[in-house]
């Protein structure tokens, strides 16, 4: 199960059918979640890439080498089963694995091996979406455990990540390679 706040925790509702908004859980109606998601979509409203990585910092300890790459396979991850980017910053080739920089900017000033604590607002508006939650948690039960150093190099040997990187540094990893690769471990 999945869920965001602690007030959301106390509600005996399938988590798929809920949004936490401003902080409160509050279950809705499958179908009015999805219309709220569509507008919202309509209206740009989507996380940003820093809005996902505070929520994977809430729940996984990561470097910023594991943050990097667990955005990475959330992002791939969501593609392949939502259908959409999870958030709109590019995802580049660097030479230690895919990287959002906006992500390398705001964590910078963190020691490679240093892990990263991240202060989190449990009351404060959860801007991701209960698929998008449910995504990103399936993600980190799968690559939540690997240290940045594995996770970097099973990048490494994945399709989307070497034709980026063959291209040069910098380049934006394509969707629709990423899509194709992960789609392979998705039943």
């Amino acid at each position: 199960m999945i869920y965001y706040t602690r007030e959301a925790a106390e509600l005996p509702v399938d988590p798929r059918k809920r949004l936490s908004i401003s902080g409160l859980g509050v279950a809705i109606d499958p179908d009015l979640r999805d219309k709220i998601i569509e507008v919202a979509a309509k209206q740009n409203l989507s996380p940003s890439v820093l809005d996902v990585a505070k929520f994977i910092l809430s729940t996984t300890r990561c470097t910023p080498l594991k943050l990097q790459k667990l955005l990475f396979y959330c992002y791939a991850y969501h593609l392949v089963m939502v259908g959409q980017r999870l958030f709109t910053e590019k995802v580049v080739a660097w030479q230690w694995g895919p990287v959002v920089s906006e992500v390398y900017e705001a964590y910078k000033h963190f020691d490679s091996l240093e892990t990263i604590e991240e202060a989190f607002d449990a009351q404060a508006e959860c801007p991701l979406s209960a698929r998008s939650l449910e995504v990103i948690s399936s993600v980190l039960e799968v690559y939540g455990e690997l240290s940045g150093m594995d996770l970097m190099q099973r990048t490494h040997s994945q399709a989307p990540w070497i034709e980026a990187w063959e291209q040069g540094k910098g380049t934006v990893l394509d969707d629709e390679i990423i899509k194709a690769y992960y789609k392979q471990f998705v039943y």
